[in-house]
Formats: C-alpha cells, structure tokens, sequence
C-alpha cells in the first residue's frame, strides 16, 4: 500500500470486491464493477513532453489496434480513446500538482523527460483540496537527443572537422569545443572558430546562433546533463532550466512555442543556428533529407567522455537511408532508485560510452487514482484506461513500436521496475 493509502470496506463489500478480482489478474484486483476486466474503461488525455510526442502518436494507435500487444482494439470496445498533448517536461509535471498540488481534471496521465524533483514529488504527494496521491514515476522508453545544426549558405566545412563525403558530408567537433559553443563563450561565438578553416567569403565572422526551447523542458534537462559531464566547471546543472550562461552578451534564440518542434523549426529558418531535439522530431522536420537543395541542416556525430564520436540513431547511416532507432539500446544509466515511487530525479544517462546524449523519459501516475481524482464510477473507468494504456506502453509491443518511432527500448532492469510500476497502479487501494 502507498503512503496515503486507506483501509477497504469491510463485509459483504470485501467479499463482493474478492468475487471480481477473481476474475482478473492480480495486479488489476483494485478495479471492480465494470471496470473489473481490461479494455471496460474511459477515454484519457495525457499531457507533457514533447520529446514524446510521436511515441505517443504510434502508441496510442497500436494500443487501440493490436490485441497481441495488450492494446484495447476498436472490435472490443470503442470508448477508450487516448490523446496526447506534447506541451513539453514542464507542463506535464505543471498537471500532475508540481506548483501547488492542483491536479488538472483535463489529465489522467503525464509525461516528462525531466523526472520531478524532490520538492516537486512532495507537493504533487501532498495534493490540495482534500486530494492527494502516491506518485510512480515509470520510465516509459528510452531516446537520444540530437545536436542539430544549419551551417551558413555558402560556407564550406574544412577537410579536418569533416565526416563522410560529398553531399551528404557532415562535420563534427571536439565535445570541449561544442560545450564551449552552447555556453556562448567568447572562444567559440564564431563559425571560424567552431570549424577553424571553414570555408567561404566571410564564414568564419559568421555567428554561431543558439536556439533553445521556449519552455521547461526534459530534452534541455538531458542536454544539459551532458554539458555539465564535459565541464563540470561552468555550472550547467545550477542554471534554471531555461537559463543559458552569457546569455546577456551573446542572446540565444528561442522556439516560438513550447516544444522540440519549434524549436526545431527556428533552427531551419536561422542560418548559422545550431540546436538540440529529439531524433523523431528532427527527421520530420527534413534534418536527414541530405542531398537536398538545403542540404546544409542536419544532425552531427557526438563526441563522447572516451573520445569516440557517435551518431544519435541506431543505424548511423540513418541520416541518408531514413532506418529509424535511437542509439540509446546500450546505455548505461546511473543513479537509478529501486523502484518508480521513489525519486528519480538523479538518474541520468552515462556520458563515458555510446551515444552521450541519451535520456530515459517517463509517464507519471498515481498509485490509487480514488485519492486523486475522487471515488466515482466515472473517475474509476479512467483509471482503468490508464492501467491498460501504460500496461501497453511497457510491454514488449509497445517497446518494439517506440524503437520503431526513433526511440529506443528501456534496458531490462528499468523495463522490470517500469512493469512494477504499472502492475502497482490501481484504484481504491
């Protein structure tokens, strides 16, 4: 039982409650009445990170299509529908009480990239207005975040920083140099002294652009945490989400909305601009159309804490053949806790192998939805939605259909606490 649990009924009401649960697995013996069984809940709306944005798309889908998949197909019941607004890390967390402990009655499920914070999971915890919950913080999959950039027109990268050839050439630079750059340090402002060389009238005085996102977000949380691994000296995981150093001096650009995809889009339409998204998010955006008549966008190799330089995707020719994948299968991650209701907010992606830029992003719920939202019938076929949608998310199904979507499967370690996690929401508890 969660730290706010309650007693049960007592009687015929626990002898009624026994009957059903007889009838279900074990982990749904919390639900009753109609919503005893799988696939007899409501429609549910999830709301948070960006980064999961066509996750979710194709998760939802599938989990309304495929049976195999412990998805709840359209022939079985048509009333269970699952909708996603990806409005970013922030405010997902914003939904689930982060601020004040209000809950959004629009949402029954959130999703984060930046797991909360102590203080953030105690005043969600604490709830208001006489509802309170135990929160699981439940790693729904695994993706890389991908340095994207818009070289200047008509500048040409020096033979030294280039990698591969002719028109799908790319570059990549030293992790030292590239930190430097998103600090917006005075040694690397300049696209001369990003690519020492680089050719063309007047490209190395170019500026070199910063875009950021415009909201609290989980994908700067991530990319931050690697910066912070290449120079532990600046303070990268002491600034405030949405604060970058020198920004007085050198001013980064932001995207014109919440999300990866505008700011994805202000790097496209920012000559000399570099930036940072989600693979998915990236490739929709034309990031991988190389060979195009703009063909000077595009993701870059990484540089990780052994010196080797990796590629965000799984297939590292991904960005001409369009093999989706993120390069995050084999990540180590550390400072993981022991289970999805303690706090996670120290886990994070090891920098030292593989591609460095890898991030675990999750969905939130709460342990017993009657403390949450209120102990009605109406409230209770939500939660049910919500046990089934996440039982989906997490299983071997719904894990193919991220890897497939530009992510990458959870390790088994974090898939079996994620599976408890699920296995643990319930109702009425």
């Amino acid at each position: 039982m969660g730290k706010h649990s309650k007693a049960r009924a007592g009687g015929g009401a626990v002898a009624a409650l026994a009957a059903i649960a007889a009838l279900a697995p074990a982990a749904q013996a919390d639900f009753s009445g109609v919503n005893a069984l799988r696939c007899t809940g409501d429609s549910i709306n999830g709301r948070g990170a960006s980064f999961q944005r066509d996750a979710q798309a194709a998760w939802a889908k599938d989990f309304r299509e495929n049976v195999t998949g412990g998805g709840c197909p359209t022939w079985q019941f048509t009333g269970q529908n699952v909708t996603y607004e990806a409005l970013g890390s922030g405010a997902g967390r914003t939904a689930f009480g982060r601020t004040n402990g209000v809950y959004d009655p629009a949402v029954r499920y959130a999703a984060s990239d930046e797991p909360p914070s102590p203080t953030e999971q105690a005043t969600m915890e604490a709830g208001a207005n006489g509802f309170h919950g135990d929160l699981h913080t439940i790693p729904a999959a695994a993706g890389s975040v991908a340095v994207v950039v818009n070289v200047p027109d008509g500048c040409a990268i020096p033979a030294a920083s280039r990698v591969g050839s002719g028109s799908t050439a790319r570059f990549q630079v030293p992790r030292a140099t590239l930190e430097n750059a998103w600090a917006g340090d005075s040694a690397v402002d300049t696209w001369g002294e990003l690519l020492p060389g680089i050719g063309g009238a007047g490209c190395d005085a170019k500026a070199v652009k910063r875009v950021v996102r415009l909201d609290s977000s989980g994908t700067t949380f991530a990319f931050k945490a690697y910066l912070h691994d290449v120079n532990t000296g600046r303070g990268w995981k002491a600034l405030g989400n949405t604060a970058w150093p020198n920004d007085a001096t050198n001013p980064v650009l932001r995207g014109s909305a919440n999300g990866n995809g505008p700011l994805v889009a202000k790097v496209t339409e920012t000559d000399g601009s570099i930036g940072y998204s989600d693979v998915s998010t990236a490739r929709g955006a034309g990031f991988d159309e190389r060979g195009s008549t703009d063909d000077d966008r595009y993701w870059i190799p990484v540089q990780n804490l052994s010196g080797d330089y990796e590629e965000p995707t799984a297939d590292p020719s991904s960005h001409t053949n369009g093999n989706r994948g993120s390069n995050c299968g084999n990540t180590t991650f550390v400072g993981v806790p022991n289970n999805t209701q303690e706090n996670w907010f120290n886990a994070e992606a090891s920098s030292q192998f593989g591609y460095p830029v890898c991030t675990l992003t999750y969905a939130l719920a709460w342990d017993d939805y009657a403390t949450a939202y209120g102990n009605t019938v109406a409230e209770q076929a939500k939660a049910r939605s919500v046990k089934d949608y996440l039982t989906y998310v997490v299983s071997d199904q719904g894990q193919n259909v991220a890897q497939a979507t530009d992510y990458s499967r959870l390790p088994s370690s974090i898939l079996s606490k994620a599976r408890a996690g699920v296995n643990a929401v319930g109702w009425n508890k």
